[in-house]
């Protein structure tokens, strides 16, 4: 049986989802020496579990921000909404495990992918860090166009020497 098998009990609670997978990893990160872990890993799954559980915490994090999009908007029509401490507080902790779990295990995940989900969740912050690791300034600006983010946009400009000649030339 395959780790595969077992995510698919866990596909309604990712909470429970996330918690097994950290086990897991916890397990093999643990319990086996440097040398071993890549082929008991392959021979448990054929998927990334770094990459999943990157994704799970993407996930967890956009619906936290619709939450307090929602409780924002509840707040502005008078409607008291006691959690909007609570979900910023969330919402913290969700990005603080997304830093800590791409720099922990950077040398385990694949930047490339990572990036393909950053852009997928319109992680902001996992987009700037990967496409900065990668030299990858022109992807970077083009999503902070597609975002719709000014600020950012002159912010890569000045912060990289972009000329106004070369962007026209890349469009």
């Amino acid at each position: 049986m395959l780790i595969e098998d077992i995510l698919a009990i866990y596909i309604n609670d990712h909470d429970k989802l996330m918690r097994f997978i950290n086990w897991v990893i916890d397990e093999v990160q643990n319990s086996l020496k440097d040398a071993e872990r890549p082929r008991v890993l392959l021979a448990l799954t054929q998927i990334n579990l770094y990459h999943r559980m990157l994704e799970c915490l993407l996930y967890r994090m956009q619906n936290l921000i619709a939450l307090s999009r929602d409780q924002e908007s509840q707040a502005l029509q008078g409607t008291i909404v006691p959690d909007q401490a609570r979900t910023a507080e969330l919402i913290r902790k969700v990005k603080s495990d997304i830093k800590k779990l791409t720099e922990k295990y950077e040398d385990r995940m694949d930047k490339h992918y990572m990036l393909f989900l950053f852009q997928i969740y319109q992680y902001v912050d996992g987009v700037k860090a990967t496409c900065e690791k990668l030299n990858l300034r022109l992807q970077l600006l083009n999503f902070y166009i597609s975002q719709n983010l000014p600020d950012r946009v002159l912010e890569v400009c000045k912060g990289t020497g972009i000329q106004m000649a070369s962007i026209a030339a890349h469009n």
